[in-house]
């Protein structure tokens, strides 16, 4: 099992890279896949440019294989600006087994949230792995 016990509570920052100091959603997978064994490149954009981070997903698909089912590791994307940008996913969290995902956001910071939560259910875009 994935210990991120150490994370929840973490302060959301944009462009965070270090879990001392705070994360945006980027900064968490790069951590949580680098705990896992994993490097994933770092994008590092302004967390609050939804635009640009709907690009940079788009650039670096080919570097991902979508998955049907959440497994533990696998990365969320998450369209959270559905009025303005209804087709762009803009935020990623990791999932932490079949029903839960780690994730941060600027009011909450980093938090454990249920898959099937109201909120997040309907514009969850899919599950994804690091393929390269």
């Amino acid at each position: 099992m994935l210990d991120v016990s150490d994370l929840i509570g973490t302060p959301f920052v944009s462009k965070g890279r270090n879990p001392k100091t705070g994360l945006d959603c980027w900064g968490l997978v790069m951590e949580i896949s680098r705990r896992m064994g994993k490097g994933i490149p770092d994008f590092y954009v302004d967390a609050m440019d939804s635009k640009q981070i709907g690009v940079i997903k788009s650039f670096a698909e080919k570097d991902w294989t979508k998955t049907d089912k959440p497994e533990t590791g696998v990365v969320v994307g998450i369209r959270l600006d559905r009025g303005c940008l209804p087709d762009v996913t803009q935020h990623f969290g990791v999932c932490l087994d079949r029903r839960r995902f780690i994730h941060t956001m600027q009011d909450t910071g980093v938090i454990i949230t249920d898959l099937n939560h109201r909120f997040f259910k309907n514009i969850i875009t899919g599950y994804y792995f690091w393929s390269s």
